[in-house]
């Protein structure tokens, strides 16, 4: 019996959440993958990117948001 009701998870593009989206992909989880890009570091457009390919690649539902959150934390 499988699991039928999509498991969310937030996927930074780092080592960790690779590991782990690839670890519930292999036991059959359905997956909805998230990505908020921070832009806090100029690395983060890349990581994106990387993150909605294999996404894309691996048949993964995706969803992705885009934040500067350095300019929020200084209006706010």
């Amino acid at each position: 019996m499988g699991w039928s009701e999509p498991v969310l998870i937030g996927v930074s593009g780092g080592p960790d959440s690779l590991c782990l989206v690839d670890l519930l992909d292999r036991l059959g989880y359905p997956l909805v993958v998230a990505h908020l890009n921070h832009k806090l570091r100029p690395e983060a457009d890349k990581d994106a990117y990387k993150v909605r390919q294999l996404a894309e690649i691996r048949g993964w539902l995706f969803t992705e948001e885009s934040e500067d959150t350095k300019d929020y934390a200084q209006t706010q």
